[in-house]
């Protein structure tokens, strides 16, 4: 796309401006009587000064910003995930949804039946009565289909619906680009502050005023760059001819690729939300230029990039799950596990841009000598090695009552978070390594018995819990070792067909038992974090990958605030 001259790099230090109000992170606690903060993404400690306490006191408590002082630590809250920002009424901001679409006639007129649904929002919604006016255009972007006529079809019908002359537009790319390419070129048509990425094969809650407001009043902060709602799987039919596609879509409503939790937070490498899909991406004008637009290079994994390329450059880019959609799964099993492995495939190239941001999982040297002593069978030597982990947690935190049993919740989070993690590593990308180690190694036969069944379990449990049947939850079994077993053989072949083989490598944390960033696996959907999109799989800093992040740290504060030592 033409991205224009060059606009310079949002400030890191940006202030919040004066008026919003925070909200505290669920996972946010005071220590040491109010001069230390523990949470966020990655979660870590803040030492505060006694004024910088008093100052985050009143904000967490939803005082509104009153001062370039106050916004800078409001913004300091936000970066790390201690607090979420308030949103209050809708910003004066033009809107244009771009929809990239590829032989989808079907979803498309769906789609467009909810976009273009003028129907006002309800009483007292932030901005509801404005919405129309500002999503002032639709541009769907044909990708290449092989019968444009059915495209051009669908919006000729919808024209009469579209309200003023040129509101919906119809571009098309002779060949298929990808994606990103697609995106890039409704976004060059238009002007609009606001961009609303939308796949033609998502539905949509309702008509624009009773989901877009809340998500566009988060643009009141200058800094934001990006944001996602919540994308959930399409809920299973129960068709009695379609056992397959339903089998597959009540998987998805547990572990779907796309769902990234009922958690907010700020989205990047590393953190509790790593990334965020496109499936419904809304993305400031500037920002999306700065970065120069999604990589026409990558046809998967565009999405996984743009958004870490946008918090790289400066820009915030956050998830909100308060508004969410749903997406259609794939109804048959054949398309669903490839496109499982395509996922699987862009991790290499994503590696290549993203250095250290994709390893499978992060050891620290208790986590590392813990897993070696399992694989021997030697059980005391590993509960001593996590017995270190524990110690090396409790001189991190501030002294006091509770310390020895909060270092013990946070050590057993971080290490129920990595051996999950390196349980689907061994059944994914690691899976070979796995079958040289049974056949070679038979005392580490238990451990890699219950890496392979332990993850199964679990989604068999929440299929259960779900749906109530044994059945669901036998399927949810099968499903989730197909998964894992499609993706990461993507990975692999990824890795060989470029000679680059960091998504396979372990990232090492030398300084404590946790890791700062996580890997490529997947945490469940439906919980606090989501799936893979995009073929990324990068992993959430888990409550205990708060190792090395949970060391007290100082960090520089504003200046003139006094706020943090």
């Amino acid at each position: 796309m033409r991205t224009g001259p060059k606009l310079a790099d949002p400030p890191a230090d940006l202030a919040v401006p004066p008026g919003c109000r925070l909200r505290p992170d669920p996972g946010t606690r005071w220590l040491a009587d109010r001069s230390v903060l523990l949470g966020g993404s990655p979660p870590r400690l803040l030492r505060l000064t006694p004024t910088g306490a008093a100052l985050a006191w009143h904000l967490l408590a939803g005082r509104p910003v009153r001062d370039r002082a106050e916004g800078r630590l409001a913004r300091l809250l936000l970066d790390r995930g201690l607090a979420h920002l308030v949103t209050g009424p809708l910003p004066p901001l033009s809107v244009a949804v771009v929809v990239p679409v590829r032989d989808d006639p079907e979803g498309l007129d769906g789609l467009l039946d909810r976009l273009l649904d003028d129907t006002p929002g309800e009483h007292g919604q932030p901005g509801a009565e404005a919405v129309r006016p500002l999503v002032h255009e639709v541009l769907v972007v044909d990708d290449g289909s092989i019968d444009p006529s059915a495209l051009r079809a669908v919006l000729q019908r919808h024209a009469p619906r579209s309200g003023a002359p040129g509101r919906l537009r119809l571009l098309r790319r002779p060949t298929p680009g990808g994606p990103g390419q697609a995106r890039n070129l409704g976004a060059a048509a238009s002007r609009a502050e606001v961009l609303v990425f939308v796949d033609a094969d998502v539905a949509l809650p309702g008509p624009p005023t009773s989901w877009l407001p809340p998500l566009l009043a988060h643009f009141a902060d200058p800094a934001l760059g990006a944001l996602a709602p919540r994308v959930r799987a399409a809920p299973p039919e129960r068709a009695p001819n379609r056992p397959l596609a339903d089998a597959l879509a009540a998987y998805e409503a547990i572990r779907g690729p796309l769902d990234r939790g009922g958690r907010p937070g700020p989205v990047g490498a590393g953190r509790a939300v790593p990334f965020v899909p496109s499936t419904v991406l809304l993305v400031r004008r500037a920002a999306l230029v700065h970065v120069g637009g999604f990589a026409p290079a990558l046809r998967v994994g565009e999405d996984v990039d743009f958004v870490w390329r946008l918090d790289r450059a400066g820009w915030r880019v956050r998830y909100d799950p308060t508004r969410s959609v749903a997406h259609r799964s794939r109804d048959r099993l054949g398309p669903w596990l490839a496109q499982r492995f395509r996922y699987g495939t862009s991790a290499a190239p994503l590696a290549e841009r993203h250095p250290g941001a994709l390893a499978p999982l992060a050891l620290g040297p208790a986590q590392a000598a813990a897993a070696l002593a399992l694989a021997d069978g030697a059980v005391p030597l590993a509960l001593g090695a996590l017995g270190v982990g524990v110690a090396r947690v409790a001189r991190q935190l501030p002294s006091g009552p509770g310390r020895i049993r909060l270092a013990l919740a946070l050590s057993a989070a971080g290490q129920r978070a990595a051996a999950a993690q390196a349980a689907r590593t061994l059944r994914g990308p690691w899976a070979p390594l796995a079958l040289a180690l049974w056949a070679l190694a038979p005392r580490a036969r238990p451990a890699l018995a219950a890496a392979v069944l332990l993850p199964s379990l679990a989604d068999a449990r929440r299929a259960l819990a779900t749906e109530g049947r044994p059945g669901a939850a036998a399927r949810a079994l099968v499903l989730g070792l197909a998964d894992d077993l499609a993706y990461g053989a993507g990975v692999l072949l990824g890795c060989l067909r470029r000679a680059h083989l960091a998504p396979l490598r372990p990232a090492w944390a030398p300084r404590s038992g946790l890791s700062p960033r996580g890997g490529l696996g997947r945490p469940r959907a439906g919980k606090d974090s989501g799936g893979r999109a995009g073929g990324s799989r990068q992993s959430p800093t888990s409550p205990l990958q708060l190792l090395a992040a949970a060391r007290p740290e100082d960090v520089g504060s504003g200046r003139g605030t006094g706020a943090v030592q």
